[in-house]
């Protein structure tokens, strides 16, 4: 209920967080996907979110924030790794 008006608000869309996990999880089996960090980043927080969290569902809105910030951190790691190159780190000059 609207706190407001007194109304109901139109209930949100939801999505079963398995099955989430399982379209991410099916799609990392292509050898395309399988070392997509995002897909990865996704998978790993969806299984924190049904063991740890025991959290079935997740509305539209939530998956959405999910998808933003991972998509936020790995532009970060990508930014890093760019400004960072392992074998400069790794050198012994």
């Amino acid at each position: 209920m609207d706190a407001e008006d007194g109304q109901e608000s139109s209930p949100q869309p939801v999505v079963e967080t398995r099955q989430l996990w399982w379209c991410v999880y099916d799609k990392m089996q292509n050898p395309d996907y399988s070392n997509m960090l995002l897909l990865i980043k996704m998978e790993e927080y969806l299984e924190e979110l049904m063991f740890e969290r025991r959290q079935k569902y997740i509305t539209k809105s939530a998956y959405e924030k999910i998808v933003s910030l991972i998509r936020w951190l790995v532009i970060g790691l990508a930014e890093l790794r760019s400004n960072f190159p392992l074998s400069t780190a790794l050198s012994t000059d």
